[in-house]
């Protein structure tokens, strides 16, 4: 690293002011060298060690004159060099072909412009890999790019025309010569408004699109890259430059980050990580940013931090230059705020999270986000309140709305035809988003996170059936945890349980288990995935998945001050004997439910740890105290058995039985309306399913304690 460098880096961080931001700065230029970022730091961080340092750079200007000198030489050798791979070029393509002159290159190859003679008459542009280049390494990287753009059939995408090889043995492609403007200079320079933009940035998601459907990860998608040119009279963005994309998902070169920084995901700026085609709707998500506000939404050294909302960012621009973007897109400084406020600050947002888990799953979900927008419906990058919905409802059929209005201050009539038209229109957008959901399922990759959309969409129409054949259609197992997943999984698992399908409901709650790994624990111990999940797999037969999500449980809640995580902590950890050491943090637990006044679920739960705690006779004096106060048919007979088992343990078998023949009948009375064979005849005015599965659980175990 040579000290001119340093020097420019040290004049760069002393004009940042705030020391946090500084230290990202550093961070950020010295990535790859640690060493030599905590070296910066130090100095910057010491009067006196900057004073030294900047002496001892004052030292260097000799070397720094012969590294000028150097390049100077270096300069005039890269000019030969250029001269002799245009001659051997031009030599190689005659008589077919005529170089022009130069329009571009890279560290890889150089691309020139071509008057294309035979057999049509026409502008090309070749691309010539570089001499010195002509590695294995480096011929496979080129003849990949042109695998790549041969394998692709898009207008929005630069076709190849030709491929060769010269006379020294470089290869070379001929390609669609595109004379255009890059996006965002198109875009300002022609005022287009936003509507105007988002249709463009659409026709640019179709072509990225296309790429992924083959397989192709462009992974350098920013504005240079996207021109705009024009095909009978209309703009058409033509993506170009697939000389870095990879095909599928892979690790790429853990050597080396290739990729523009500002407009590269964090996972793709990391060495070594994986990089798929969540990748490429980042960067676009950080075009269609620039695009709208005419900022970026990060500066290098804040690449780590979430950006800001692009509403916001522009509020904070001086005055002066607000005005001018907002000009560019024909609207007033405050118009344009409010105009990127809501949706498209949603949808940028959730392109561009660090957290690819968080991200559209393809650019295909979002461009149809940005299509809902345009039309005025709902888009999921936001909850879908009854306020937003009502809003967008209002702002589709605002007419209809003020006409309705009339109607309800002239009759009160009118008020019902408006609100059941407002349902009806409702009901039309699910069945309409339905539609495009498996339109664009047919036309997309059969994949299990598109499975897992569609039957969340048919969930949402109770068509149970229908969803569980599609989840059907790929093994659990693949399916990647996320919150529309555990929705499904929620929702199939209670389905299943009320139907009897143990086995089918225990796999769809230990897939929830694993979606909730993303969830605070205690708020998940407030809902009822455990508590519904943990009786399922044991009535699947499912021991080992039970004790490993209680072992899994236990671990993360060792001790709550909540009532109510307690008491489903308590219940759902002692279904079956619990290991020796687990009764002794739950007995303050168990102590808590104590003094909170009768509760019957608490009563249960107190009587049924005494119980496991050997405490036989202080669990025999709740069950018999508390169960004829119970309403609740299965903690009643619950507190039953637990009085029953006790009985047993205390040596009074003819109680004992006595009690067991009771809670068997009242669990054979039951059983047909808890369990059934149409999930609509579900009679929950009997208790919920899972307590009657807790009643189950206890009655077999005590049929055999009592019965040996």
């Amino acid at each position: 690293m040579t000290p001119g460098f340093e020097v420019a880096i040290f004049d760069a961080a002393s004009g940042i002011e705030d020391p946090a931001e500084r230290r990202d700065f550093i961070d950020w230029v010295f990535r790859d060298f640690p060493e030599e970022a905590q070296r910066m730091n130090t100095i910057l961080g010491s009067e006196s060690a900057a004073r030294s340092w900047l002496q001892r750079a004052e030292n260097s200007l000799a070397d720094l004159t012969t590294e000028i000198q150097g390049a100077r030489s270096l300069q005039l050798q890269d000019h030969l060099l250029e001269s002799a791979e245009l001659d051997d070029l031009s030599q190689s393509v005659a008589p077919r072909y005529t170089i022009l002159h130069p329009i571009g290159g890279g560290s890889g190859g150089q691309v020139y412009l071509v008057e294309q003679l035979q057999p049509v008459q026409r502008r090309v542009a070749i691309k010539l890999l570089r001499s010195g280049l002509e590695t294995p390494v480096f011929i496979a990287a080129f003849q990949r790019e042109q695998q790549i753009l041969a394998a692709m059939n898009h207008p929005g995408i630069a076709a190849i025309l030709d491929a060769g090889i010269t006379h020294s043995g470089r290869p070379y492609l001929v390609m669609e010569y595109i004379e255009g403007a890059r996006i965002t200079d198109y875009c300002d320079t022609r005022h287009l408004t936003i509507r105007q933009r988002l249709d463009l940035f659409l026709e640019v998601c179709s072509a990225v699109q296309h790429a992924h459907q083959k397989g192709i990860i462009h992974r350098d998608l920013k504005p240079s890259n996207i021109l705009i040119t024009h095909a009978d009279s209309r703009p058409l963005p033509k993506v170009i430059d697939f000389g870095i994309a990879s095909a599928g998902e892979g690790r790429g070169d853990l050597q080396q980050v290739t990729g523009t920084p500002g407009y590269m995901s964090p996972e793709q700026a990391t060495p070594g990580s994986d990089v798929d085609t969540l990748s490429d709707v980042f960067s676009l998500g950080v075009v269609f940013y620039e695009l709208l506000a005419g900022q970026v939404p990060w500066a290098p050294h804040r690449l780590l931090r979430a950006a800001p909302a692009a509403s916001s960012r522009l509020s904070c621009l001086p005055s002066k230059t607000l005005t001018a973007i907002a000009g560019f897109r024909q609207l007033g400084p405050r118009d344009l705020i409010a105009r990127l406020r809501g949706d498209l600050d949603a949808i940028i947002a959730k392109a561009i999270n660090l957290d690819r888990r968080q991200r559209y799953d393809t650019v295909e979900a979002l461009a149809s986000d940005i299509i809902r927008h345009k039309r005025r419906y709902p888009i999921k990058a936001r909850s879908a309140s009854r306020r937003y919905i009502a809003s967008c409802f209002l702002v589709r059929n605002r007419l209809a709305c003020l006409a309705g209005a009339a109607v309800i201050l002239a009759v009160s009539l009118g008020a019902v035809i408006s609100v059941n038209y407002f349902f009806r229109e409702r009901r039309a957008l699910k069945e309409s988003e339905a539609n495009r959901a498996k339109t664009a399922a047919l036309l997309a990759q059969a994949s299990a996170r598109e499975n897992i959309t569609r039957a969340a969409i048919l969930l949402e129409q109770n068509q149970f059936e229908a969803a569980d054949a599609v989840l059907r259609q790929s093994p659990l197992s693949k399916i990647e945890p996320s919150t529309e997943a555990a929705y499904v999984f929620r929702f199939l698992g209670e389905r299943n349980a009320l139907l009897g399908r143990w086995k089918e409901a225990s796999e769809c709650y230990s897939r929830l288990m694993m979606a909730n790994r993303f969830v605070p624990i205690e708020q998940v111990a407030k809902g009822n995935d455990f508590l519904f999940g943990m009786p399922v797999m044991l009535e699947a037969g499912d021991i080992a998945s039970y004790k490993a999500l209680r072992e899994d449980l236990f671990a993360r809640l060792p001790k709550t001050n909540d009532s109510l995580v307690a008491e489903r902590m308590v219940k759902s950890c002692l279904l079956i004997p619990p290991p020796s050491g687990m009764l002794g943090p739950l007995r303050p637990m168990a102590d808590r439910l104590r003094i909170n006044g009768f509760n019957e679920w608490f009563a249960f739960d107190t009587a049924l740890f005494d119980f496991r705690d050997g405490r036989f006779q202080s669990a025999r004096e709740i069950a018999a105290r508390s169960a004829p106060k119970i309403k609740n048919p299965p903690c009643r007979i619950g507190m039953v058995i637990i009085g029953a088992m006790s009985a047993h343990e205390l040596g009074d078998t003819d109680a004992a039985r006595r009690d067991l023949i009771e809670a068997s009948t009242m669990i054979e009375k039951s059983t047909a309306r808890v369990i059934v064979e149409d999930y609509r005849a579900y009679d929950s005015s009997q208790g919920s399913w899972a307590a009657w599965a807790i009643a189950r659980i206890l009655h077999r175990e005590a049929t055999s304690c009592i019965g040996r």
